[in-house]
């Protein structure tokens, strides 16, 4: 079987230090998906979410696509990737192009969880970090996160903040170091579990898999950066 991966550029929005660990990841990941598709016998390409990427699917004629693009088209407001695959009538996986674009936003994916009555820590957004107020509403511990992104990228041991004066600080930097507003929730302990799901009529979940905290027992804040 032809499959294309389809991957997002890199770019250098963020800090030389973050940006080393996300071209780090990027290659890793994809040296990883590429080796699993290969040794189950299949064909793959790899592929960039760019202006040329319809060009590209044209010419590989993929069966099925595996995308790992999350970029936005600003015209449709959608994942570009996505809605260019759907044109084209090719399968891929993941979710839609409304879908990918929503979790990629957590602030947006909190206000759907809200609208949905599934239950989500207070928060609120701060785009400013000259203009810092945390509402009263919020209690400490927090945690401070870009709004955006995912597999913990601009998040380190930092990020949990017991006081006023601190918590200013890592906003002011998480806004500055990531180009993007914080995101600024009240920490909630717990255990960390993963389900994948395959298909959608029906859906078909996976094994559950849990993430194991490398912590001392005393502390009572573990998270995953």
């Amino acid at each position: 079987m032809q499959i294309a991966l389809i991957s997002d550029p890199l770019n250098a929005n963020y800090s030389e230090i973050i940006n080393n660990t996300i071209e780090s990841h990027h290659n890793l990941v994809i040296e990883c998906v590429t080796s699993a598709i290969e040794k189950l016998g299949h064909t793959v390409e790899c592929v960039e979410a760019n202006n040329e990427l319809k060009e590209q699917l044209l010419r590989i004629e993929p069966q099925v696509v595996f995308n790992r693009s999350l970029r936005k088209d600003d015209k449709s407001g959608l994942a570009f990737s996505p809605s260019l695959l759907d044109e084209l009538s090719i399968p891929y996986t993941g979710s839609n192009a409304e879908v990918c674009v929503s979790a990629f936003d957590k602030n947006k994916t909190k206000n759907i969880l809200r609208e949905a009555r599934i239950p989500t820590p207070k928060s609120c957004l701060i785009s400013d970090p000259e203009e810092i107020q945390i509402p009263q509403s919020l209690s400490f511990p927090l945690f401070i996160k870009p709004y955006k992104g995912g597999c913990s990228r601009g998040i380190d041991e930092r990020n949990p903040v017991f006081s006023k004066e601190s918590c200013v600080k890592i906003i002011r930097s998480t806004i500055e170091q990531n180009n993007q507003p914080a995101l600024i929730e009240e920490f909630i302990t717990g255990r960390e579990f993963t389900v994948g799901i395959l298909g959608n009529d029906p859906p078909l979940a996976l094994p559950i898999l849990e993430f194991i905290y490398d912590a001392s027992e005393d502390n009572y804040f573990p998270f995953r950066g």
